[in-house]
């Protein structure tokens, strides 16, 4: 009989492959968020969840209970940042920031790269670092604010833009 549930859930997984995960930033591999956790208004942490083409759906929890609900999210442009020898800003995309972009995806290549956005510029050696193939989801009050810097030689970030 415990081999017949084991089928079971099998059959459902490949019958339904838009079946939602929960998943958590060591559990992502290649996931848009790889720092710590959301936290609500009191400090919990506040787990996302992707769908199986990779798609952010937000979590509402009440009472114990977990419903998905698809986030709305709006593609607004994507640039690459090459020039990474000094703190460069995404101001410095081709065409800037869009307009009513809320959200940036962030993702380097070839180099890590280090970044700050509390005003200072980051050096080569001193702020966050972002690994090569590590994306990172930034939504801040400001897109402006966040500046990188290579930490070695033809570091490349890639951005894209979303509200």
């Amino acid at each position: 009989m415990r081999w017949l549930s084991g089928v079971f859930v099998a059959l459902l997984l490949l019958a339904c492959p838009a079946v939602a995960q929960t998943s958590t930033p060591a559990a992502v591999n290649g996931g848009i968020y790889r720092s710590s956790l959301p936290t609500l208004a009191n400090g919990q942490p506040y787990p996302f969840i992707l769908d199986s083409s990779g798609h952010l759906l937000v979590t509402v929890t009440s009472g114990g209970a977990t419903s998905v609900t698809p986030a709305t999210v709006t593609p607004l442009g994507n640039c690459q940042l090459t020039s990474l020898a000094a703190a460069t800003g995404l101001a410095s995309c081709s065409g800037g920031i869009p307009a009513t972009s809320t959200t940036a995806q962030i993702q380097c290549e070839s180099q890590a790269v280090r970044f700050r956005d509390d005003g200072t510029n980051p050096t080569a050696s001193v702020g966050q670092p972002l690994l090569v193939g590590q994306p990172m989801l930034y939504k801040p009050s400001d897109l402006t604010l966040i500046k990188f810097i290579q930490q070695a030689a033809s570091a490349t970030c890639n951005i894209s833009f979303y509200k």
